[in-house]
């Protein structure tokens, strides 16, 4: 799998601090888990429009520092134990919200004006290949059979107890687990599995977003 990084060219800091940085900071908020895998430096540098060289500059400056380590022929790894010094990530930076004592009401943008009014059921067109209408899911792209194999797969291992209501709110702990890792690995969104809200559908969740 791919991993995200903000790299810009646009940027005063060097190409190759940039990338450290993002690396580095990966590691130590756990997006990276002692033990996986780092692309190649080929792969890397491909798919964030980088020389290789400034790849290969930052793994070998993370490998002397002690966060990676390269087996011969296997690939570039993120080391089991990290460097004393930077054991602990510093905590994410908050910023205190002044009270406001005069709130003013809230104004809709005139899109905002028009989803508010109940949309009139409309024809498909044909032309575009997913249709979003309401928010509906694309069946048509739905892999059905992959599905329904997961399904049995994975029924034929649950106790009965797992079709109990869950005991936590928030969802299943580790499916809330899975996607905080897939999500901060894949679109490099930083977040743990507290921050994660499982819901039943997209209309349930809109309904939550839009009331808080």
């Amino acid at each position: 799998m791919d991993i995200a990084f903000r790299i810009e060219n646009k940027r005063q800091i060097p190409l190759r601090r940039q990338l450290y940085e993002e690396l580095r900071g990966a590691i130590l908020c756990g997006r990276l888990s002692a033990g996986s895998r780092l692309p190649s430096t080929r792969a890397l540098a491909k798919s964030l429009g980088i020389s290789r060289t400034t790849v290969t500059e930052c793994y070998e400056d993370l490998i002397s520092e002690g966060y990676l380590h390269a087996k011969n022929g296997s690939g570039t790894f993120v080391c089991d134990y990290l460097p004393e010094q930077f054991l602990k990530a510093a905590p994410p930076a908050t910023t205190k919200r002044e009270p406001n004592t005069t709130r003013s009401p809230v104004r809709l943008s005139a899109y905002g004006e028009r989803v508010r009014e109940v949309v009139a059921p409309r024809e498909v067109d044909e032309e575009k290949p997913i249709d979003f209408t309401h928010w509906r899911p694309a069946f048509d792209h739905l892999p059905l059979r992959l599905w329904r194999r997961l399904i049995v797969r994975h029924i034929h291992a649950r106790e009965p107890k797992n079709f109990d209501y869950s005991e936590d709110t928030l969802g299943y702990g580790p499916l809330r687990e899975a996607m905080a890792w897939y999500i901060g690995r894949s679109r490099a969104v930083k977040c743990v599995a507290s921050q994660v809200f499982i819901c039943d559908g997209a209309q349930g969740a809109m309904d939550l977003i839009t009331r808080v």
